[in-house]
């Protein structure tokens, strides 16, 4: 179970405060069927997921412990200081003609793949001693994240106070990122 909820708390903390909860929310309304939407986002969500526990097994029995936590560290600063950058303009997506399950599954993977939570679940999973459980709890967080904004709705959504949860969850970040660097970098 370690690692499990790491990635859980992780990806619903970085992700309550990202744009693929943004885009559920402005999905799930302009589609009005929140299940497809939702089934599509689980297939995005869960391919990043299954990616990043494919590619953190595969790194996994090069890395000694040292090295899977300053990997970790650095996944945490990362998150941190991009965190603490405005987010950018969500593309509604409005132009695509693909029914929600497909705008879903491509708009979320476009959005997600390359992410600072998805990084974080990278290198969570390196350091968890089964990648794959670590990728389940982050798939159960970015779920839960997604699945709060499309029971808000999108102007509820929007008025979560990101503008100073953000930062926060960004500095909250940083501390133990930094920490861990520093402590893995030291002898």
């Amino acid at each position: 179970m370690s690692g499990l909820f790491p990635a859980f708390a992780a990806l619903l903390l970085l992700h309550l405060t990202d744009r693929p909860p943004m885009l559920a929310a402005r999905l799930g309304e302009r589609f009005g069927n929140i299940l497809s939407v939702l089934a599509g986002l689980a297939v995005a969500h869960g391919l990043a997921a299954f990616l990043s526990a494919l590619f953190a097994g595969a790194v996994q029995p090069a890395m000694p412990g040292a090295a899977r936590a300053l990997l970790t560290g650095i996944a945490l600063i990362v998150a941190g200081v991009a965190g603490l950058i405005p987010m950018r303009r969500l593309d509604a997506l409005d132009q695509w003609r693909t029914g929600g399950f497909v705008t879903a599954l491509l708009g979320g993977f476009s959005l997600i793949w390359g992410d600072r939570a998805y990084f974080l679940l990278f290198a969570l999973a390196v350091a968890a001693p089964v990648p794959w459980v670590a990728a389940v709890g982050g798939w159960i967080g970015a779920m839960g994240a997604a699945f709060i904004a499309m029971a808000l709705g999108e102007r509820a959504w929007d008025r979560v106070p990101r503008r100073w949860l953000r930062p926060a969850i960004a500095i909250a970040a940083l501390i133990p990122g930094g920490v861990l660097t520093v402590r893995a970098l030291l002898p």
